[in-house]
């Protein structure tokens, strides 16, 4: 078989594109993945107080929510149990499009812990993603602490717009990790 030389001069290589392209695809992909919503969309709020501010999602390490107004339908127990939620009252006025739960980092950020709820003009109720025990694990909150719950409010449906965290709880665990009790205010 005879070899024919090939002139490759000012062709790029056929590697070197093939390298360009996988590197862009992998930059699109993480564009993408950044804008899909794999973190919840924030407001430009300032953090919250202790009397209670609105605040964006993990902007704060102290109190995100309005204490009260949120419960989990067993006020105590097992950290292996899921209970649902329940509020006492709507979301504030040009905050009712959309509602979710989310569990407050004590050492900053946050994790939401239900699906979205879409009717929440008057009181309004929803369940968890998981139970209490991966709640404090995923919230890195030792045995014997206590995290922050909170219902974050929008003005949009399905979490778009401008944010509100409204209505708050404090969950405590026990020093062993088995169990908990919720309480309005900060024990």
């Amino acid at each position: 078989m005879k070899t024919v030389p090939v002139d490759n001069r000012g062709r790029k290589s056929l590697r070197a594109g093939r390298a360009a392209l996988v590197l862009g695809a992998a930059g699109g992909t993480l564009l993408v993945a950044g804008c899909s919503g794999a973190s919840v969309a924030q407001d430009s709020a300032t953090p919250a107080t202790a009397a209670g501010a609105s605040t964006t999602a993990g902007a704060s390490t102290g109190t995100a929510a309005r204490a009260g107004g949120v419960t989990l339908s067993a006020a105590s127990g097992s950290t292996s149990s899921t209970p649902t939620w329940s509020t006492t009252g709507p979301c504030p006025a040009g905050f009712t499009g959309s509602a979710v739960f989310y569990a407050i980092f004590p050492a900053g950020g946050d994790e939401r812990i239900s699906p979205v709820v879409a009717s929440v003009a008057s009181a309004f109720h929803g369940t968890l993603f998981e139970n209490i025990g991966l709640i404090q694990s995923d919230s890195r909150v030792a045995n014997g602490g206590t995290q922050e719950l909170a219902v974050q409010c929008w003005s949009g449906a399905s979490t778009t717009g401008h944010s509100e965290f409204v209505q708050g709880l404090f969950i405590t665990y026990s020093a062993d990790g088995k169990t908990y009790k919720i309480s309005a205010s900060r024990p």
